[in-house]
């Protein structure tokens, strides 16, 4: 399966940040294809 994880907090070491790379993490292990989007740095 694939996954897109939209972040969008402004702190790059944030809670979120840290969570949205935990949950990257954990789905990969299970054999999903994700891409982890920071959108607060997008124009």
């Amino acid at each position: 399966m694939k996954v897109l994880i939209l972040q969008s907090s402004p702190r790059a070491t944030g809670n979120t940040a840290w969570m949205s790379d935990e949950f990257k993490k954990a789905a990969e292990a299970a054999g999903h294809e994700v891409t982890l989007a920071n959108v607060s740095r997008k124009n």
